[in-house]
């Protein structure tokens, strides 16, 4: 959720995120350096369309997680195929260090 009602809050923060975790370069220098981002768009979405449809074979489910309008065709098209179970357990499973900085442990009430 953002702090105001126009995306551009959002990708402004989205984008400091992104630099904060080193998803960007700088290119050229002095008074022509420009920041790029390394980041290609919608990289978390379709990482995430691609290893849910992995972990549990389910289009119709996946493509309602992604908020497909209708049916699994977009889903065919772009995320089929793309991961394995193996690597969608593991990207599912990321999580930071016990004793990382700043993490807080969400416990469920």
């Amino acid at each position: 959720m953002t702090r105001s009602n126009f995306f551009s809050d959002f990708d402004t923060r989205f984008r400091k995120l992104q630099r904060f975790a080193g998803f960007t370069q700088t290119v050229g220098e002095g008074d022509i350096a420009k920041e790029v981002l390394a980041w290609k768009k919608n990289a978390m979405r379709h990482s995430f369309g691609s290893y849910h449809f992995a972990l549990h074979g389910d289009s119709i489910k996946t493509s309602n997680e992604l908020g497909h309008r209708q049916g699994d065709n977009v889903l065919f098209d772009h995320y089929r195929a793309l991961a394995s179970k193996e690597t969608a357990q593991k990207y599912f499973n990321i999580n930071p260090p016990a004793n990382a900085a700043k993490v807080v442990d969400i416990k469920e009430a």
